[in-house]
């Protein structure tokens, strides 16, 4: 988190999580395994709190909020089709894009034995302190 002045913090706060409608393991099809980030959930956690910078014009207009990013884990593991789903403005949407298009690739989803693309959507909270 960087200090923004006296009495303002900005922290982006990650919570990425797996819609729960796109990989429920209830109506997930039997043999599916959704795609991962390398290393795991919490390796992309850190990933995301180490390389989101709150945008000057959010902070400077106090905008918070979640921004959902949908984007396509190919059967090569590529990040393709990256688009926010639901934005919140002021440069949030825009850095939120710019993070997960710059991912490493993630192992790709496999149904009955065959890599498949997948979609897949990442809620990222901006949070002022």
């Amino acid at each position: 988190s960087e200090i923004v002045d006296s009495e303002k913090q900005a922290v982006v706060e990650p919570q990425a999580t797996v819609e729960p409608e796109l990989f429920d393991p209830q109506t997930a099809p039997e043999g599916f395994i959704p795609p991962e980030y390398p290393d795991g959930e919490k390796a992309l956690y850190k990933y995301l709190a180490e390389n989101i910078h709150y945008p000057e014009q959010a902070k400077a207009d106090g905008i918070e909020g979640k921004v959902f990013v949908r984007f396509i884990v190919r059967d090569n593991g590529d990040i393709v089709n990256v688009e926010v789903e639901r934005g919140i403005g002021g440069g949030c949407d825009e850095e939120a894009m710019r993070v997960i298009k710059s991912m490493p690739k993630w192992i790709p989803a496999t149904s009955e034995g065959k890599v498949v693309n997948v979609q897949y959507v990442i809620p990222i909270n901006f949070k002022l302190q």
